[in-house]
C-alpha cells in the first residue's frame, strides 16, 4: 500500500497543472472562445467539410480538396497545393470579371459618344 505521504507528494506535484488548466479555461471563457459561443469553431463549420473515402481511408476535408496517391501513400494534397489551386480559380474568375468590366466600359463609352453626338446635333438645329 502507498503511504498517505506519497499521495500528498503526487497531488502536490499535480496541483500547478490543475491551476494552470483552470486559469486557461477561465481566460478562454472570458474571451468568448468556448465551443458554444460565436468564436471558434463557427456554427456552420461542419457543413463546409465532407467525408471522402478512398480505398478504405476516410478524410474529413472540404469538397474541393483533392485526395491523391503518391508513392503508394493516399492523402489529401498539401495546404500549399490546395491554396494554389484555389488562387488559380480566383485569378480565373477575376480575369473573367475584368473582361466583362472592360466590355461594359467600352459599351458605356460608345453610348456616351452617341448621346453627346446626338446632343450636339440637336443644339445646332
Amino acid at each position: 500500500m502507498s503511504s498517505p505521504q506519497s499521495k500528498f507528494c503526487y497531488l502536490n506535484r499535480l496541483m500547478p497543472v490543475i491551476i494552470l488548466a483552470i486559469v486557461v479555461l477561465g481566460i478562454c471563457a472570458r474571451a468568448g472562445l468556448t465551443q458554444n459561443s460565436t468564436g471558434w469553431p463557427p456554427e456552420d463549420y461542419e457543413s463546409k467539410t465532407t467525408v471522402k473515402e478512398t480505398k478504405g481511408l476516410r478524410f474529413d476535408v472540404p469538397e474541393d480538396w483533392p485526395i491523391v496517391e503518391r508513392g503508394g501513400i493516399i492523402a489529401p494534397v498539401s495546404v500549399a497545393e490546395y491554396m494554389d489551386q484555389r488562387m488559380k480559380a480566383v485569378e480565373k474568375r477575376m480575369s473573367l470579371i475584368e473582361t466583362k468590366f472592360n466590355d461594359l466600359e467600352s459599351r458605356l463609352l460608345t453610348l456616351e459618344e452617341v448621346q453627346s453626338g446626338s446632343g450636339s446635333l440637336r443644339s445646332s438645329q
